[in-house]
């Protein structure tokens, strides 16, 4: 059984195109609408003791973040890198 986080703490739900996610079950669309809010720079403390509370209600939960992971940092490594600015000469 899945639990949903208290109301106020659930992470936002992205909307891919096409409903590209309706082949995930919903233990794993959670554990990427995890991955997205708790790497996105706008999560809180409350948002943090929610996904404790996700985590630890199965084995389960936590399988499907751990793939969640993978595929987050999979799709960093396959992108390209940023390029650096130039660099401005110095000046004395």
């Amino acid at each position: 059984m899945t639990q949903t986080p208290p109301a106020g703490t659930e992470p936002e739900e992205p909307t891919p195109p096409g409903g590209a996610d309706t082949d995930l079950a919903p233990i794993e669309r959670e554990a990427i609408q995890w991955v997205v809010r708790l790497t996105s720079g706008e999560n809180n403390p409350a948002d943090r003791v929610a996904f404790r509370r996700w985590k630890a209600q199965s084995p389960q939960h936590a399988a499907a973040l751990s793939h969640a992971l993978n595929l987050w940092l999979g799709v960093g490594r396959a992108l390209p890198a940023p390029r650096e600015p130039a660099a401005a000469p110095l000046r004395r």
